[in-house]
């Protein structure tokens, strides 16, 4: 992936995690406020957040731009998402240690639920399986086709399919010799 595109989908989703995030976020504030003169929604939380979106999109292109083994790339991410979250959110919050380390479990405990998930997801997508196996069998037939002999259409090799016409009674060829 180019450069320029990398930042282009970087900021385009930095946008839609920041849209995501405050809508929720506010939506939060104004649900668990009891009084509507707390200020909840500060404007510095606000850009904290924003920080925290390109971060996460950041860490997010990078992850999917293949230029690092899977199991690097999702090492990458999540240690970029948990330490960008801790950072931006849960830092600056001034919570003190329990409250702040409760957040993080969950935050961890959620994050490996989506990425296990996503991770499914990925490989429905990608092989057309549900379970690790592939569901395409002329697929498998075609390889075992291809080691015996076959041609790369993937058609039987000559000889198992005389074989097979003449088990069940297809062959004409015994009857155009007569």
């Amino acid at each position: 992936m180019k450069l320029k595109e990398a930042l282009a989908k970087t900021v385009y989703r930095g946008a839609l995690y920041y849209t995501l995030i405050t809508a929720v976020m506010s939506a939060l504030g104004i649900l668990l406020s009891e009084d509507a003169s707390v200020d909840i929604l500060r404007p510095a939380r606000f850009l904290l957040v924003l920080l925290f979106s390109y971060i996460a999109a950041g860490v997010s292109v990078l992850r999917q731009s293949r230029r690092f083994s899977a199991p690097a790339s999702l090492i990458i991410h999540c240690l970029g998402f948990t330490l960008g979250f801790y950072l931006c959110l849960v830092l600056p919050s001034d919570l003190s240690f329990s409250p702040s380390f409760i957040i993080m479990v969950i935050f961890v405990i959620l994050y490996a639920a989506a990425t296990a998930f996503f991770t499914r997801l990925r490989r429905v997508r990608e092989n057309g399986t549900t379970n690790g196996m592939t569901n395409n069998i002329s697929s498998e037939k075609n390889v075992s086709y291809k080691k015996a002999g076959g041609s790369k259409t993937g058609n039987k090799p000559r000889k198992e399919k005389e074989e097979y016409t003449s088990q069940f009674g297809l062959n004409n060829t015994d009857n155009k010799k007569q």
